[in-house]
Parts: C-alpha cells; sequence; structure tokens
C-alpha cells in the first residue's frame, strides 16, 4: 500500500510537471511569449531609455485618436510590443497584404494632411532614427530574416502556390512543395522559361531581372541626385567612392525595380568579366520608408563592375531596400572567367529590392517608354512611370567605345 501511494505521488508529480510544460509551450508557440528581441527591447525602454519609451507611448496615443488607425483598437505599449511579435513572424495570407504590418508601423510616425498626402511627424523620425532603436530594430529584424527561412515560414507560400495566387509554370517546385518562405522567394526559373535576347551579340542589353524599368537619359555627374519613382540616387554615394563613380560621369542609368510577386534572382545584362565587387552598409534595419531615407546609398547595397568587351565598364548596384534587405553577391573578382550575358549572378532574399546600372558616357541607346522622357531631374522632364520588363528581354543596345 505504501509502495502504490508512493507511486501516485511520483505519478501525480509528473503529471503536474506535464502539465505545467504544455502550458508554457502553449505561451510561447502562441506567440503570448515575447521574442528574445522584443524582451531586449521592453529592457532598453524601461531600463536605460524610458525617454524613449515616453516616445513611443505618444506616438501610439496620437495614432490611436483617428478611428481608421491600427492603433485604435491596439492603444497600449503591451499592444505594441504584441504587435511586434506578430510582425516578426508575419507571412501574409494574401499577396495584397505584403506590407501590412510596415504600414501599420509607419502610421505612427506619419499623417495625411487635407490632400491626403502624407507626411512625417518630427518627434515620430527622430524615435525611428534614434541609434538605440535602430540598432534594435536591427537585432529584429535578423529574427524575421531567420524565421523567413525556417520551415514555419513554408505554409503561405505553398497556399499560394495551390490555389493560383502565383503563376508557377515559369519556375522549378521542388517535390514536396518550398521548405521556407525565403526557399520560395528565391525560387529557380525551369530551363528555357525566360529566353536570352541575342545571347551572342555584344551589343544587346538585356534586362537583368523581371522588374519595372525606368531609364534616366541626361548625363550624369558623379555627385548628382537624379530621381525616380521618389527616391533619390547618387552615383557617387552608391558605389561609395567618387573614384569610381567619375568612371560613369556624362553616361546614363537605368533603375530597376522588384515587387514582391516578381523573381527575386538577378542576371549578367550583358557579357564580361568581373572587374570589382563590394558591399556598403550592410545593415539589416527596418525604417526605410519612402521620405525618411533621402538616398538609395542609405540602404545596404552590393556592386560588380563589369568589364564588357568593347563597350567598356558597366556598373551593377543592387539594393536591398526595406525591411531585411538581402543582397547576395556570390561571385568573386575574376578577370579571367567570362560571365555570359542571361549568367545568374545573385539573389535577392525578402524585403525590398532595386537595381541600378550605370553605363559610361556615350554607351547606352535605350528607347524610352512612352510618356517617360527624362528623369525628374531633368530640365522640365517629369519622373518616369516604369514598365515592366521580364529577364533576358532586350532593352537596348550598347555602342562600341573607342578605345
Amino acid at each position: 500500500m505504501k509502495n502504490a501511494t508512493r507511486y501516485a505521488i511520483v505519478i501525480l508529480c509528473c503529471v503536474s510537471i506535464m502539465l505545467i510544460s504544455v502550458t508554457v509551450f502553449a505561451q510561447t508557440d502562441g506567440n503570448n511569449a515575447s521574442s528574445p528581441a522584443v524582451n531586449e527591447l521592453k529592457n532598453l525602454l524601461d531600463h536605460k531609455r524610458p525617454d524613449l519609451k515616453n516616445s513611443i507611448i505618444k506616438l501610439i496615443n496620437a495614432s490611436a485618436k483617428s478611428k481608421q488607425s491600427y492603433w485604435y483598437k491596439h492603444n497600449s505599449l503591451d499592444e505594441f510590443y504584441k504587435f511586434l511579435d506578430k510582425w516578426r513572424t508575419y507571412t501574409p495570407n494574401n499577396i495584397a497584404n505584403t506590407q501590412d504590418y510596415s504600414e501599420r508601423f509607419k502610421s505612427l510616425y506619419t499623417r495625411k494632411d487635407i490632400n491626403n498626402k502624407t507626411y512625417y511627424i518630427d518627434y515620430g523620425i527622430n524615435f525611428v532614427r534614434d541609434k538605440d532603436f535602430t540598432d534594435w530594430m536591427q537585432k529584429f529584424v535578423r529574427e524575421r530574416g531567420a524565421f523567413m527561412d525556417s520551415k514555419e515560414s513554408a505554409a503561405v507560400a505553398n497556399t499560394w502556390i495551390n490555389n493560383g495566387t502565383i503563376d508557377m509554370s515559369s519556375y522549378q517546385i521542388p517535390e514536396g512543395g518550398f521548405v521556407s518562405f525565403n526557399d520560395f522567394f528565391t525560387r529557380k526559373l525551369k530551363s528555357g522559361a525566360r529566353p536570352i535576347s541575342d545571347p551572342n551579340s555584344n551589343t544587346v542589353l538585356i534586362c537583368p531581372a523581371d522588374c519595372r524599368i525606368s531609364p534616366i537619359s541626361y548625363a550624369l555627374t558623379s555627385d548628382q541626385d537624379f530621381e525616380v519613382k521618389g527616391d533619390t540616387y547618387n552615383i557617387a554615394a552608391l558605389l561609395g567612392s567618387v573614384e569610381l563613380a567619375n568612371k560613369f560621369a556624362g553616361g546614363a542609368a537605368i533603375v530597376c525595380l522588384l515587387y514582391p510577386k516578381d523573381y527575386h534572382r538577378f542576371h549578367a545584362p550583358v557579357t564580361g568579366t568581373i572587374a570589382a565587387k563590394g558591399s556598403l552598409d550592410d545593415k539589416h534595419y527596418y525604417y526605410g520608408f519612402k521620405g525618411l531615407v533621402k538616398y538609395f546609398s542609405e540602404y545596404h547595397r552590393a556592386y560588380y563592375l563589369i568589364n564588357t568587351i568593347n563597350s567598356g565598364q558597366v556598373g551593377f548596384v543592387a539594393i536591398g531596400m526595406s525591411d531585411i534587405n538581402s543582397v547576395n553577391m556570390p561571385l568573386s573578382v575574376d578577370l579571367n572567367k567570362e560571365i555570359r550575358k542571361g549568367d545568374e549572378i545573385g539573389y535577392f532574399a525578402y524585403g525590398g529590392s532595386g537595381i541600378v546600372m550605370l553605363f559610361e558616357p556615350g554607351i547606352l541607346k535605350m528607347p524610352l517608354p512612352k510618356g517617360s522622357i527624362r528623369g525628374s531631374g531633368a530640365p522640365n522632364g517629369n519622373a518616369p512611370s516604369g514598365r515592366f520588363v521580364q529577364m533576358g528581354t532586350k532593352i537596348g543596345t550598347l555602342k562600341t567605345k573607342n578605345f
């Protein structure tokens, strides 16, 4: 009897421990428990930066005054922390909702004027630009990036494929489906899905990605700002060097913008060899909304300088714009190894993506899209609206350089 009683007590204790363990796991798994990154922010605001804590409370309270605001029903610091935890593992059920959490965050420090034009609140900008906050945000989006590489993130991408949200006829689909959201985001094309225009012609320039392109048709200077669709570009800032930029002074540029549904690997627009490569501002933080950053050079970017056969050097700058800012350019500098037009030269993992191609003076000949004559920095010019072009399509020609 004593042994039976002893065994009963042991069993009850084990059951109690199991129930406690299940409860703790359920809280963590259900996002009731905060992630390490969010706990770190709580500690920062509570113990080191109470002024920053007051700033975010002020922003939440101000945004909550509008019944249309997300923060109207989530008006507390605790709700803000829950919001961050949900954002950390957010994958949209609908591709149209990919920016939902970004826009909710943005609404904390933006307002609309009577003409429905967005403007930024000074104390809101001070908050998101605060060094302690941006340092923390970099850690946060790294956690988000790790989630996008996890098997838990794969479900929504496979749902999109199964319900026809994205036409996958051009893409390779792994047996058993994609193993993560980034596995889907960086999906590969089927052989022949994007024919390369005039592959053996050194004068034909192809589009490097599935993207919207906007040519800048007027002569550039190495330190001149030029604007496309509201974003400001500067060659020296993009390349991190006035010396490198001088090579393209007087030349032209093409801006390529990629969107969530697009193919996110990029390819050589010309045949040649890699003369140089570099990576600049390799940070993965999130506050890169239009108006908060003056230059694309404030984002993570990486570049190749490609020596063509007869048309001088072409600059290829890949830009990781918002959210995780992941740019992957694996090729090494090797003047003896030829890359051919259409060869894959890198990819973007989840996050905003853009490419700027630079050309020496007098080299690029490119018909402009109808209604898009010059960049907005040109005299009497309007910002190009851009046109969608698939990778491999001819977008211009390169003249032979007089050496």
